[in-house]
């Protein structure tokens, strides 16, 4: 009898551990991260000024690594200036006066009046409580954020 319940009980034991990873397996749960949920509560931010609309959105954080942000540029006045080189015309600075330009545009969506694409910040975001991204075009167009981290 004793031999019977060693052999029964690695079996159980075994079956416990898969029924508890299935789900996991399966669904392949994913925890967000502090980085993410700080994406989540920035906000799209729009400014338009000279016939110019620049709309622009955090939408990934990932931390020591980069900050994603969706851009789109609108013109129906000046539509050669939205032939400007996107990484030469943008800053990022947070509150510690950290400041870099980023490092790839990748552009989404391209008309004769509107480009939109996403450009890539190499600047960590871990300790900071704010940040600000200067897009220069005509002029000096300021987008901040405060973190809200949880």
């Amino acid at each position: 009898m004793v031999l019977k319940k060693r052999k029964f009980f690695p079996r159980i034991l075994i079956l416990i551990l898969l029924i508890g990873l299935i789900p996991f397996l399966y669904f392949k749960v994913k925890l967000p991260s502090k980085a993410q949920d700080i994406t989540l509560n920035l906000s799209h931010q729009t400014s338009i000024e000279n016939y110019l609309k620049i709309d622009v959105k955090p939408i990934q954080i990932t931390q020591n690594k980069e900050i994603v942000f969706s851009v789109q540029l609108e013109s129906y006045q000046n539509p050669d200036i939205l032939d400007l080189d996107k990484i030469e015309m943008a800053l990022l600075e947070d509150n510690d006066g950290n400041v870099t330009k980023p490092t790839v545009w990748k552009e989404i969506k391209k008309t004769q009046y509107l480009r939109s694409g996403l450009l890539y910040f190499p600047l960590s975001v871990e300790q900071a409580k704010s940040i600000k991204l200067t897009i220069f075009e005509l002029e000096e167009r300021n987008f901040e954020w405060k973190m809200l981290n949880p």
